[in-house]
């Protein structure tokens, strides 16, 4: 990390939007001029279905929305570029949470409880598939036949140049998969070696990571002049339930280059404060994971 990444680190306010009103909530958090502001974020299970009285309706039982939507305005989280996880219902989440106002890509899967990630771009930006790719998902990350495959493409601006090649990614999760993990990270790197010449890369999203798993990360990317980008929060994902312990699951890493473009890099929510009272407010009516807001200066 050079200069503009260390200021980065040794800020320690959070960014508010200002009002409640949508479109004023996304103009605030957007970067401005020669500034991209991307925030990735696990929503826990949004829009999953469920059955209603043992009978074969499936229901949507959401009632989040209007929280999440609140925090996101209120907490400056409206970004330019949006990566989320743990999405059941894509169209719920870009038809109303996001009122339409991004434009989103996802893929399709057979089990209706899947946990899609996802992409969604403001109108000034275009999210469009990496040279040669069929589509946006890096399927080979899906290395068991059973998770998530990662989805990419290249975020430009509304005139065509491209700003990087941006994976979401959402591992497979829990302490004993770190082979698995480490399988799914290498996947990527071998596909950025293959494909990317000098575009830098940013992979982003819920790493589940767990003791090493960040610095064997880092290894596995070393070879595309990849790096992490640390936050100064210790925790991306907490929870009041006592059998849990908080943790940072959602990280980044990027090319050096685009590295010392970075001049905000925080978690945003409660996972980081003592008041357990907030926390579990959070967790009930928005997520147990925090988001990650990413500013970069890209200026020429």
């Amino acid at each position: 990390m050079r200069l503009k990444s260390l200021r980065a680190l040794v800020v320690l306010l959070l960014v508010a939007g200002g009002g409640s009103d949508f479109a004023q909530a996304s103009a605030d958090a957007s970067g401005g001029k020669g500034q991209l502001t991307l925030v990735q974020f696990n929503l826990r299970w949004f829009g999953q279905r469920k059955i209603e009285n043992g009978e074969n309706k499936e229901i949507i039982e959401e009632t989040r929305i209007p929280t999440i939507r609140k925090h996101m305005q209120d907490s400056g989280l409206m970004g330019d570029v949006l990566a989320f996880e743990e999405i059941v219902d894509v169209k719920l989440l870009a038809d109303v949470l996001l009122e339409r106002r991004y434009a989103c890509q996802s893929y399709s899967h057979k089990d209706p409880d899947h946990q899609h990630v996802v992409v969604c771009v403001k109108p000034h930006l275009r999210f469009e598939k990496a040279p040669g790719a069929k589509s946006f998902t890096l399927d080979d990350v899906n290395v068991n036949g059973d998770l998530r495959p990662a989805v990419h493409g290249i975020i430009k601006t509304s005139s065509g140049k491209s700003l990087m090649h941006l994976f979401a990614v959402h591992l497979k999760s829990a302490p004993d998969f770190s082979s698995v993990r480490m399988k799914q990270m290498q996947v990527i790197s071998d596909y950025v070696k293959r494909r990317d010449g000098n575009l830098p890369v940013t992979i982003v999203g819920d790493f589940n990571t767990y003791n090493d798993d960040p610095e064997n990360f880092t290894r596995i990317l070393s070879g595309n002049q990849m790096e992490e980008v640390p936050s100064p929060e210790a925790y991306s994902w907490a929870t009041t339930h006592e059998t849990y312990q908080p943790a940072k699951f959602d990280r980044a890493w990027m090319t050096g280059t685009l590295a010392d473009k970075v001049t905000f890099h925080h978690v945003i929510g409660p996972c980081n404060q003592s008041d357990r009272g907030k926390l579990q407010r959070y967790n009930d009516s928005v997520s147990d994971h925090c988001a990650v807001k990413t500013s970069f200066d890209i200026a020429d």
